[in-house]
């Protein structure tokens, strides 16, 4: 009888349909790439902020499919300061206030990212770097995002900091701004 010829395994792929592996070969560079790609470039004529946009939310999906056991500080460090930067984006032109589009992208990174967060095990380097280093700033960020005359990203940024306080900060453990945080978004709501 003639064995059955072995067909290879197919490597892992995420749920966004890229493999890791392919990605971790490049992952600094690329990381690096997208993070100077969503500045604020004024040689541009039409300052696109749909470019930064998307810059930020490509910045974001990779990071989130990394391993846990091969995420690092450097890597992480890359993407807080992006994101960090991203969300003071006030950018005006004649079409007014076009980094908004930005802010709301930083937001919404930021939610996946706490989520993420939430999950790491309480011993990762990377749970304490960011906790000690980027948490309180980013919150920071999204409180400031609560003071904005858009309704929609004032929704989004409670939203979010209310998702913060109800469900993760248990998992996230003690952290600056806690306290102050769960007597403003009361996680008995």
């Amino acid at each position: 009888p003639n064995p059955k010829p072995q067909t290879p395994k197919p490597k892992p792929q995420t749920p966004c349909g890229f493999s890791w592996q392919t990605v971790k070969k490049r992952a600094v560079f690329v990381f690096e790439l997208l993070s100077a790609n969503r500045r604020a470039n004024k040689a541009i004529k039409m300052n696109d902020p749909e470019i930064r946009k998307y810059c930020v939310k490509s910045l974001n999906k990779p990071f989130l499919k990394v391993p846990f056991e091969e995420l690092t500080v450097e890597l992480s460090k890359t993407v807080f300061e992006a994101l960090s930067v991203a969300i003071n984006d006030y950018t005006v032109d004649k079409r007014g206030d076009i980094g908004l589009v930005v802010r709301e992208e930083v937001v919404d990174c930021y939610s996946h990212l706490w989520n993420r967060l939430a999950q790491l095990p309480n011993e990762s380097l990377v749970k304490q770097f960011l906790i000690e280093e980027h948490l309180a700033a980013q919150i920071g960020g999204v409180v400031t995002q609560l003071l904005e005359p858009n309704d929609r990203l004032r929704l989004k940024a409670g939203f979010v900091l209310q998702q913060l306080v109800s469900q993760l900060t248990a998992k996230i453990g003690d952290f600056p701004l806690r306290g102050l945080l769960e007597s403003v978004f009361n996680s008995q709501l």
